[in-house]
């Protein structure tokens, strides 16, 4: 199985195409996600994207309108990519890191509302709202990309990221 995934990336490497269309079809990020298919044999699915993906770039004509193997192309790549996701538990980059952050920023923006009107009401001085709210966020925000980033590296550490 693993020539499959060699000869996409060969093929993929051989392809010429216009202007910016490298960046936007994101290759690298395809390559990856051929390699992650390559790592599950025993599933089916993964064997049938694969064959896809080699036989997406037979016969690639360079007169050929580019529209076609693109929209071929994005097909594809959205069906590896939930395939990915949702049957073998893979996630993107930062995934827990950005979901902790925000839960949390939430969070400490509501405590910290909280504590301020809690200080007011038994006169434990006249901060601002503003202030609370602030200092909630940001202890929030650090505390949230912290826990998440822990949580991301164990994820990367059992090869259950995406890309890298």
């Amino acid at each position: 199985m693993r020539a499959k995934a060699e000869n996409f990336r060969e093929k993929l490497a051989g392809l010429q195409f216009p202007g910016m269309k490298v960046r936007t079809l994101q290759l690298d990020r395809m390559i990856a996600m051929v390699d992650h298919l390559d790592e599950y044999k025993e599933c089916l699915v993964c064997r049938n994207l694969l064959d896809e993906a080699d036989h997406l770039t037979d016969g690639f004509d360079p007169v050929r309108s580019y529209e076609s193997f693109e929209s071929e192309y994005l097909d594809l790549y959205a069906r590896m990519l939930s395939h990915l996701k949702e049957d073998h538990g893979l996630m993107m980059p930062g995934h827990y890191r950005n979901l902790y952050a925000l839960i949390m920023m939430i969070a400490g923006a509501l405590a910290g509302a909280l504590m301020i009107y809690m200080g007011r009401s038994a006169s434990f001085g006249h901060w601002s709202y503003e202030t609370g709210i602030l200092l909630g966020w940001v202890i929030g925000l650090v505390s949230g990309m912290l826990t998440g980033h822990k949580k991301d590296r164990v994820l990367k550490n059992e090869n259950k990221i995406l890309f890298n």
